[in-house]
């Protein structure tokens, strides 16, 4: 019950995030992008590729992988944008101590 009303506070709050630089979020995304285009090849031509079968890959698997990337990454990062604008940095770099004492816990 914690957890929803967390997430509950947490969408209430997300209108304090502010509008992300797009000049820096471009350099990003073009670096991760060069990344993968490097990463592609390299994963080919050592037959990397050649061992996956998404026949192989659950239902299970499938939806906690989802559930990841939308609870793990989207909210996390939201709440720590928001984060970056309620408080103060060295009291927000604690995340880093704390996030995997809540993971361990979590699980």
């Amino acid at each position: 019950m914690k957890h929803w009303l967390w997430l509950g506070l947490l969408v209430i709050g997300c209108d304090a995030v502010a509008p992300p630089d797009e000049a820096a979020t471009d350099a990003k995304q073009r670096r991760q992008r060069a990344d993968a285009d490097a990463d592609a090849p390299q994963a080919a031509a050592t037959g990397q590729t050649a061992a996956f079968s998404l026949d192989a890959v659950s239902a299970k698997s499938l939806l906690s992988l989802a559930y990841l990337t939308i609870f793990g990454s989207l909210v996390g990062f939201t709440a720590y944008i928001w984060l970056l604008g309620a408080t103060t940095a060295s009291r927000l770099s604690t995340y880093a101590y704390v996030n995997p004492v809540v993971a361990l816990r979590v699980e």
